[in-house]
């Protein structure tokens, strides 16, 4: 059987089924075929059983391509991912850029000399302390409650040659680090909240959803934070499309007087919060 003939006996499946055609083309092409030019080139000949079984994985057991992949792209970085961390998406590149803006705002322009240390909490598979770490040259350290992801976390490092320490916490219960910024992609799924199917039977939950409407990391690493690192300036949050006002809210209860700023990601939503201290 060639690949066209393949992909059309299953295009009525992928359509009836929500299986996207981008997911199967990625899925080849990386694996496979290496480039869109052979990719469309390659259409009339015989597929292998190899190919078969991975497509299927995708289109039967719907697992997300990056899983079987092995790997995923983020901010030019190739990262290995599994099931036990998130698949990164391009939305959190946002708040990989301002992390850096900021960084070099303080830092570089020398407004302050020691805006120069950066904590990433509920680190995962390291995207965003690699990511950073690998644009500018600052001291770096993740943390995670997951042993299972930070084990993920530390082989990229290895695999970039990237100097980022990971450490095992429950947020900043184990964390001794007197750091200027915290970047954080936290839990923000309330339990109630609908999710994809692909999201929901393939990722894992404890990085997923919380309690609180979806606000108890924020609340957690904010008040935890200000207590504890006291020479913090700022934290950078992604959140919910619907959460920046409450973070907001919840910034300024426990912080008294913080300017605080709510950036939205590409299709106009609320992405992004930054709490400056």
């Amino acid at each position: 059987m060639t690949l066209k003939e393949y992909l059309k006996s299953i295009d009525s499946y992928i359509k009836n089924e929500n299986r996207e055609y981008e997911a199967i083309k990625l899925l080849l092409i990386e694996k496979y075929y290496h480039s869109v030019a052979n990719f469309y080139l390659k259409m009339d000949d015989e597929i292998s059983n190899e190919m078969i079984i991975d497509l299927n994985k995708y289109i039967i057991d719907f697992i997300p391509v990056q899983y079987i992949l092995g790997y995923s792209y983020f901010y030019n970085l190739k990262l290995k991912v599994n099931s036990n961390t998130l698949i990164p998406r391009n939305e959190t590149e946002i708040l990989v850029e301002l992390a850096i803006n900021k960084i070099k705002e303080n830092y570089l322009t020398k407004k302050n000399k020691d805006f120069k240390k950066v904590l990433d909490i509920c680190t995962g598979s390291g995207a965003i302390a690699l990511a950073i770490k690998n644009n500018i040259n600052v001291t770096v350290k993740g943390s995670d409650i997951s042993k299972d992801a930070l084990d993920v976390a530390r082989e990229n490092a290895e695999k970039l040659n990237l100097d980022v320490e990971f450490i095992e916490s429950d947020v900043l219960e184990k964390v001794d680090y007197n750091c200027e910024l915290i970047v954080s992609n936290p839990p923000y799924i309330s339990y109630n909240e609908e999710v994809s199917e692909l999201v929901l039977n393939n990722e894992p939950h404890l990085a997923l959803f919380t309690e609180e409407d979806g606000l108890y990391f924020y609340k957690k690493i904010i008040n935890d934070a200000i207590k504890k690192i006291k020479t913090l300036k700022m934290i950078i949050f992604e959140i919910g499309y619907l959460q920046g006002e409450k973070i907001k809210k919840i910034a300024t209860e426990i912080c008294g007087n913080v300017d605080v700023e709510i950036i939205k990601d590409y299709s106009g939503k609320d992405r992004i919060v930054v709490i400056t201290l």
